[in-house]
């Protein structure tokens, strides 16, 4: 019963999907029988976001915000989910890919130098209570 409280609630004040079905995938990464292309290894980047309660809507309009801007800098952008259920509840998780370990923190530091991103982002601290990163190697 709070799970459909909770739920509803998110609807109210989020226009963004809970789930974007759709695979992101780097351009000749993936050969057709499924695996990568040579070029070396690959990382998944997933930030798991703890939301202050019924703020998880508006910190996702935030993050499609940063993504319109990263895809004007040709850049992918983030993958965002929201949770249906779980604990704790006002979860945001961002997901991304990026060709070398390297590659993280230069492409954070050229989206966020961008007056855009700094815009789309303000306010970004009052809506999280805390989070993390996870990185995982791309095996298959």
């Amino acid at each position: 019963m709070h799970a459909e409280r909770h739920r509803r609630a998110l609807d109210a004040t989020c226009d963004v999907p809970r789930l974007v079905a759709r695979p992101i995938l780097r351009q000749n990464r993936r050969a057709a029988d499924g695996t990568f292309n040579e070029g070396g290894a690959m990382f998944m980047v997933r930030e798991v976001l703890s939301c202050k309660p019924g703020k998880v809507g508006e910190l996702a309009k935030k993050f499609k915000a940063l993504g319109a801007v990263m895809q004007s800098m040709d850049l992918e952008p983030f993958r965002v989910y929201t949770d249906v259920s779980g604990e704790p509840f006002w979860t945001l998780v961002l997901q991304r890919e990026y060709d070398s370990l390297d590659e993280i923190p230069a492409i954070e530091g050229k989206v966020m130098s961008d007056e855009r991103a700094q815009s789309a982002m303000a306010g970004y601290h009052d809506l999280v209570v805390g989070g993390r990163r996870e990185i995982y190697k791309v095996e298959a």
